[in-house]
């Protein structure tokens, strides 16, 4: 029996394949003639039903446990979603905005020319920008919104990748949840996830160059190392500085191996193991090269030898360094209202010192990869300042934004180490400690995240980090001041589509742009040479107080000039815009039409609604000397109308009809209003649907 059984319980912890079934009849004849025989035929037939019945619960909870796994991820990639939606359209687009969504929209020719006039620019996000504005801005227009849904996808995809990435270097889930609530708290980060420029996609491709050279080098797969080689190539034509990374990740490859060859007593064989180890990373770089060498020739190269005429910058100071860091990882900005607070420096002093631990952690687990991280890490501030000062640029903490989410990988690795430790400190002091521990630390750790993000996604929101230039605003104002007749004059080119059209393209036929860049020595004169009257407006874009031109120092700008002969003007966004008119005004034209509008559509039968009435002129200019007579009619016969009105001189060329036109059959209707004088002066507002 004891023999039996020991059969019984090998059959049932074997986890060999179930031998095939026979027949009843043979079972039934075997059973009968060796009990044997039929103790194991029961047994398989036991084994076989408690396999299948456990099967669907297992595939259930295996399902159930990796939805689980993922939902604080999912929880974290809506959150950031819905933080970088926030307010995405509210703002103007800023003049570099202006120009990338012009370029994005050229034909092939001029789209070329533009990447390549723009400074330091690739054109692989133009591309993104050209197809969302194809496709979504052919749906809801282009405008503010749909030229940065590009840098939106781009920001939510960077704390998706992030979390991979991380994962991939550490192995910890809590590691890569934390790296990726860092990014998507980023007052930065989500900052140029709402600009219409190549800044958040150049975070993205830096996350996955990371990701995919980490895989690649751990799997040593032939598509691993392809998709290593596509995030490379994309990486170059997103943003030049990328090319760093990627010399950086050669350099760390090839002084670990070197490292691992020291050690070996064989020299030979190790060699040719080097050899074979570091052959992907070299055919990937020569194809990065190959693929980069047309744009390099054609754009890159004159790019990055022009000379700039920006005021000289002081050499990188600690104090400097200091500022940039609080900028890359707490936006804050010194010359903003409020300036660093102390949970900015607090997050700020966290993140670095976090990421001692967590480049320790990193270099003995991967160090391959975490060797280029730190090295950019050390490397990049510096190097990019050398390049400002030798070609005279400005320094913009947006050139470093492939730090922040290198610095959020590092972080977070130090953060759970630092977790780590604590617990086996609870669980040396209190066993059951470390459980405590284990489920306050990370909530702890959120709510402080949180907390100190909350200061600066204020900021980002109400305008304070960079504010913008607001050409939507400088549109409006362009379009009251502008005489009948009037001419707009610019010192920004119409070939970039800067200012004033983009938001009024109808005042394009009567836009005049002076030059191609913004010197305002040269404007000086150059508006001398344009008969410039009191009916025109001029529309500046230029530095204040004064303008730095090499060799002579600061001058004064061009609204010096402007205002000794004459004009006065209105300072939009802190003074970079200027709208310049004449005190007097002007004349407006005689009344062409009437414009008609107001009624909301749709409506419903019966309710009362305002109507608004404005005399133009024919360059589009209301006509405040308006002071004809109005009647009024509709296409719905039961409709109530306004009795005739005379325009007077408080109405200046406009007057609202308060709740006083009712529409009361259903339908599709319009309403006009005529002169009673003169029948070609008259205006409709159409398609009004009642319900």
């Amino acid at each position: 029996m004891e023999k039996r059984e020991g059969i019984i319980r090998k059959r049932d912890s074997s986890d060999d394949p179930l031998p095939e079934q026979s027949s009843p009849t043979d079972s039934a004849g075997a059973s009968g003639s060796d009990p044997g025989l039929r103790v194991k035929a029961t047994a398989i037939r036991v084994g076989v039903a408690t396999r299948l019945s456990g099967l669907r619960p297992s595939v259930d909870r295996a399902l159930v446990s990796r939805i689980a796994s993922w939902l604080p991820f999912l929880a974290i990639l809506l959150i950031a979603a819905a933080i970088r939606w926030r307010h995405i359209g509210d703002s103007s687009l800023g003049l570099d905005e202006l120009t990338q969504v012009h370029v994005a929209q050229s034909p092939l020719g001029e789209f070329l020319a533009g990447v390549r006039a723009h400074t330091s620019a690739a054109p692989l996000d133009y591309v993104g920008t050209r197809i969302i504005l194809d496709t979504v801005g052919a749906i809801v227009g282009v405008g503010s919104l749909s030229a940065r849904l590009w840098p939106w996808f781009c920001g939510v995809a960077t704390v998706f990748a992030i979390e991979r990435a991380t994962l991939e270097l550490t192995g910890s889930r809590r590691t890569a949840l934390t790296a990726a609530a860092l990014t998507a708290f980023s007052g930065f980060l989500v900052f140029y996830s709402q600009e219409a420029r190549f800044y958040s996609m150049s975070a993205l491709m830096t996350v996955m160059i990371v990701w995919t050279f980490a895989r690649a080098i751990r799997l040593r797969r032939r598509r691993d190392w392809a998709a290593f080689g596509c995030a490379a190539v994309a990486g170059v034509y997103t943003h030049y500085f990328i090319a760093l990374l990627l010399v950086l990740e050669g350099a760390s490859l090839m002084v670990v191996e070197g490292i691992r060859i020291a050690r070996r007593r064989s020299v030979g064989p190790a060699v040719v193991e080097i050899g074979r180890r570091l052959l992907p990373l070299v055919l990937v770089g020569v194809v990065t090269g190959l693929a980069f060498l047309p744009w390099y020739l054609y754009a890159a190269r004159p790019q990055l030898s022009i000379v700039y005429a920006y005021p000289p910058i002081a050499a990188l100071s600690p104090e400097r360094l200091a500022q940039v860091l609080e900028t890359l990882l707490a936006a804050t900005w010194a010359g903003g209202p409020g300036g660093v607070s102390w949970s900015d420096w607090l997050l700020t002093a966290a993140v670095v010192a976090l990421a001692v631990p967590g480049a320790a952690r990193l270099m003995r687990a991967r160090p391959e990869t975490a060797t280029a991280m730190v090295s950019m890490a050390i490397v990049l501030i510096p190097l990019v300042w050398v390049m400002d000062i030798r070609s005279h640029y400005f320094i913009s903490e947006r050139q470093f934004i492939f730090l922040v989410p290198l610095l959020y990988i590092l972080a977070a690795a130090g953060l759970d180490t630092a977790i780590s430790g604590l617990e086996r400190l609870a669980e040396f002091a209190r066993p059951r400690a470390s459980q405590v521990v284990h489920i306050l630390a990370p909530v702890g750790l959120a709510v402080a995240l949180v907390g100190m993000s909350i200061l600066p996604l204020r900021r980002v929101y109400a305008g304070d980090f960079r504010p913008r230039e607001n050409w939507q605003l400088a549109s409006s104002i362009t379009e009251k001041l502008l005489c009948s007749g009037g001419r707009v004059y610019s010192n920004v080119a119409a070939s970039y589509y800067y200012g004033v059209v983009f938001y009024a393209p109808e005042l394009e036929p009567r836009a005049v742009f002076l030059a191609q860049h913004g010197q305002n020595e040269f404007l000086v004169d150059v508006f001398k040479r344009y008969p410039i009257g009191s009916s025109d407006v001029i529309v500046v874009y230029t530095p204040a107080p004064g303008v730095w031109v090499p060799g002579r120092g600061t001058i004064g700008t061009i609204s010096d000039a402007l205002k000794r002969q004459g004009f006065q003007f209105q300072s939009i966004s802190a003074d970079r815009i200027r709208i310049f008119y004449t005190p007097a005004g002007c004349q407006a034209a005689a009344a062409k039409t009437l414009v008609v509008s107001g009624m909301t559509t749709p409506r419903t039968s019966g309710s009362k609604g305002s109507i608004r009435v404005t005399a133009v002129d024919a360059y589009g200019n209301r006509a405040p000397g308006y002071r004809g007579t109005v009647h009024f009619r509709s296409t719905d016969l039961q409709a109530s109308l306004p009795s005739n009105y005379t325009f007077t001189a408080a109405d200046a060329g406009t007057h609202v009809f308060v709740a006083n036109v009712t529409l009361k059959t259903a339908g599709t209707w319009s309403v006009t209003a005529t002169d009673t004088a003169t029948a070609s002066l008259e205006g409709t507002q159409s398609s009004i649907v009642v319900n």
